[in-house]
């Protein structure tokens, strides 16, 4: 018996540190670490802010903090006031332990279904290849953000679930929600279905107090929710001018009728891949879960359509629903992965052709889907003549096979990519801009930056007048939208803007993002939409909204920096960013570097 429990003992460390190569191969060379970028454009300040309120005051965006509800941030902020935060490191450890654990949850759900390593590691195979799926989400996402944090604990929440660990699951369920609601509740909502389908194993009376359990748990959301609401919120009735502002700036999240075909052939793909898998079944007790999860899965989809496009419910659209269905892409991943070794070990050869097709399915859209899918046809090919030899020594022969491919692939995409680095990964003249600004000025001095571009906040810690990105947080608060658009209108946006042409930065997450985002597409991938052609930051006038704001006469300039200093007092100084190859301004000339010229806005 010991020497079995060194064997057990021994292979879960051999999983683990296979995982660990899986994780550090997918942050360095797959999937590349990012950092200020995307979201970071909000979090970051927010996390400084709490860390140290002194920062950006006055500023309209880092003040909605009070209704970002997520006690993560919170305690990180808490920290940071104590002790130094090393953020750009803090991010990237906090990153690469959350998609170790990540992958660690979905390993451990694929073998307990199937009962087999080698589906399991075909599982996470899958996952290197992060795919966009409904709703705007992904798969798993470069940077670490807070749904990222959230993530692990919710797949190892669903796991304590399927292994009847009741207590431990309603635990990270209620841990996650105060972490990230959003994500949360849509897990939280899955296994409360799974309950209702397994009340003869847990009863009635457990289920009770696990609820309560949870709900004590998440009670402090609410209290949030209730004491910090913004006046402007209502959960019955949609407001149309903040229905507008939502499809303007949110219509990838939340409007399908708005969505390219291309979203819903992916999607597609995988729900028939998903389909097809259920040819073969785990344990009766378990595809009982799984088959409630989907249905409630699309029911979700379902309703999001009605309560976005027919009948606007402001309390559907802030669940954003269609984000639920990442869940069925992960189960869809884990059960073809069990159909694919199924049928490349004994099906007819019909069959196995019919694997390779289906794997299309998988794989289409994905980051480097084509090295992907070719990669899982030469392991597939392997399998297939091992299996005809030696089948007792396959579980080592595979898992050998799959880590030399991975590593292959790795090195691949290693060398045609940038030398990895966790800081920050924007623009360098950008970038230099930002820290110019904080050497150099005051933290009460603010800045007009163009709208177009992002993350200016993050390194210069200085408050702007605003720009595209922070429209996020029009989810939250209706009166903050209003504001965000009355700003934008201010910096050259005009209404016969189409909305895609304007969203160009956002759906490449600005202008910084081009090289790595060009990089993919290299590569295999399709996340780089064929409607964006440019970059802002190199050709502005190539973006509608930074054209127009470079079409803005110092009047306009003189006008926007009365308005910040009377929000801010006459004292603040207001800097304006703009492009060096532009127009001559007659401000005072601070500094500049290749790309960029600041200018002391000063009244005329």
């Amino acid at each position: 018996m010991r020497f079995l429990s060194h064997l057990l003992r021994k292979e879960q460390y051999i999983s683990l540190g296979v995982i660990f190569i899986l994780t550090a191969v997918s942050v360095f060379a797959f999937n590349p670490y990012e950092y200020g970028l995307s979201d970071h454009a909000i979090t970051i300040p927010f996390l400084k802010s709490l860390a140290d309120p002194s920062l950006y005051p006055n500023d309209y965006l880092v003040a909605e903090k009070s209704y970002y509800y997520s006690y993560f941030w919170q305690a990180l902020g808490f920290i940071g006031r104590y002790f130094p935060l090393d953020i750009p490191l803090l991010f990237f450890v906090l990153y690469y332990v959350s998609l170790f654990f990540f992958f660690w949850g979905i390993y451990l759900i694929a073998k307990l279904l199937w009962r087999r390593q080698e589906v399991a590691y075909l599982s996470l195979f899958f996952l290197l290849f992060f795919k966009p799926t409904l709703g705007g989400m992904s798969t798993f996402d470069h940077a670490f953000l807070t749904r990222v944090a959230v993530l692990p604990i919710l797949v190892f929440a669903f796991y304590f679930f399927l292994k009847k660990k009741f207590l431990w699951s309603f635990v990270l369920q209620g841990l996650g929600f105060l972490m990230h609601p959003l994500s949360a509740a849509h897990m939280i909502a899955i296994l409360f279905l799974a309950s209702i389908i397994w009340i003869r194993e847990m009863g009635w009376k457990k289920l009770l107090v696990y609820l309560i359990i949870l709900a004590s748990m998440a009670s402090p959301i609410f209290i949030w929710k209730i004491i910090s609401s913004p006046p402007s919120v209502s959960l019955l009735h949609a407001n149309a001018d903040w229905l507008e502002l939502l499809r303007l700036r949110s219509v990838d999240e939340i409007f399908p009728f708005s969505w390219p075909k291309v979203v819903f052939l992916e999607a597609g793909l995988v729900f028939l891949v998903f389909l097809a898998s259920w040819k073969y079944k785990p344990q009766a007790q378990y595809h009982r879960i799984i088959i409630g999860a989907t249905i409630l899965i699309i029911g979700f989809c379902i309703l999001g359509t009605i309560f976005s496009e027919i009948y606007s419910f402001p309390l559907a659209l802030n669940l954003q629903l269609f984000r639920s269905f990442q869940w069925l892409v992960y189960l869809a991943f884990i059960y073809f992965a069990n159909y694919a070794f199924q049928e490349l070990r004994s099906g007819k050869g019909l069959y196995k052709i019919l694997v390779a097709l289906l794997a299309l399915g998988i794989f289409y859209g994905a980051s480097n889907w084509v090295y992907g899918y070719v990669a899982f046809l030469v392991l597939a090919f392997l399998l297939v003549l091992r299996e005809r030899r030696i089948n007792s020594k396959l579980p080592y022969y595979f898992v050998h096979v799959l880590l030399v491919a991975v590593l292959i692939l790795g090195s691949i995409f290693y060398l045609q990519g940038k030398r990895f680095f966790w800081g920050n990964h924007q623009e360098k003249f950008w970038l230099d801009l930002a820290k110019k600004a904080k050497a150099e000025t005051g933290q009460r001095d603010m800045f007009i930056v163009p709208p177009h571009l992002e993350g200016f906040r993050i390194e210069s810690e200085r408050t702007i007048y605003g720009d595209w990105k922070d429209g996020t947080l029009t989810f939250y608060n209706p009166a903050f939208g209003k504001e965000w658009f009355m700003r934008m209108q201010r910096l050259g946006y005009k209404q016969d803007f189409s909305p895609e042409a304007v969203q160009a930065p956002k759906s490449l997450q600005v202008v910084q993002t081009l090289m790595s985002l060009q990089t993919r597409r290299a590569r295999g991938g399709s996340s780089v939409p064929s409607t964006v052609k440019s970059s802002g930051l190199n050709s502005p006038r190539d973006v509608p909204l930074g054209e127009s704001f470079l079409a803005l006469s110092e009047a306009d300039f003189c006008a926007i920096a009365t308005e910040m200093r009377r929000r801010a007092g006459e004292k603040s100084r207001v800097f304006l960013v703009t492009f060096r190859n532009e127009k001559k301004l007659n401000f005072p000339l601070a500094y500049g570097n290749e790309k960029f010229l600041v200018y002391e806005v000063v009244s005329q």
